[in-house]
């Protein structure tokens, strides 16, 4: 902090009231905040044997280790030129919900008929460019936008047809058994449905 001196015509009224030759008054040097290190040293994603050498680094890499990386959440808002922001979810945003049974669109709050769509997010980090697949959960207006200009991997759909093509093998199965006569019915294996319940889920 440095003290400036300002001066005012002798008797002048200063701005506090107060009749004095010169003005002290103080200006906030600039300095850098924990948000600001975080903020330059941020990796979208940080690869497991990297040092972190400095303070910075290791600030920014602790910050990105409490992120939770199962599901993004994206700014849509300038979808027509075809620019998607995509970032982590923090811990207040998981116990909310956003981003997996709330639309993990930044500015829609919808619940309703969610769609998972696995999307290849290319950005530019310190003048490289990278690639990473990500989960997103969208409502079918936000799904719209994601999808603007090109198709977009819908997880949900292909899901949902491997668990049918899963129960068709099985109904075949049982009912080639029932036609020999070698033995009852066999149920859907138990460990089939629960993987696919899982993935669904």
């Amino acid at each position: 902090m440095v003290l400036m001196l300002k001066q005012y015509p002798c008797g002048a009224r200063t701005p506090n009231g107060y009749r004095c030759a010169v003005y002290p008054f103080f200006f906030r040097t600039q300095h850098k905040t924990d948000a600001d290190v975080i903020k330059d040293n941020h990796q979208f994603v940080w690869e497991e044997g990297e040092d972190s050498e400095s303070w910075d680094k290791r600030l920014a890499k602790k910050y990105y280790d409490k992120l939770f990386k199962e599901y993004c959440l994206a700014d849509l808002s300038r979808y027509k030129e075809n620019k998607i922001a995509m970032r982590w979810r923090t811990e207040n945003e998981v116990v909310a919900g956003k981003g997996q049974f709330v639309c993990g669109n930044k500015k829609c709050d919808s619940d309703g008929d969610l769609k998972s769509w696995e999307i290849n997010f290319g950005y530019i980090e310190k003048e490289v460019k990278k690639n990473c697949l990500v989960k997103l959960r969208l409502c079918p207006r936000c799904s719209d936008k994601l999808n603007y200009g090109h198709k977009r991997k819908d997880v949900s759909k292909e899901l949902k047809k491997l668990r049918a093509e899963v129960d068709m093998i099985e109904e075949n199965r049982a009912g080639s058994s029932s036609k020999t006569g070698k033995g009852k019915q066999r149920q859907k294996r138990p460990e089939i449905a629960a993987v696919i319940d899982d993935l669904l889920f």
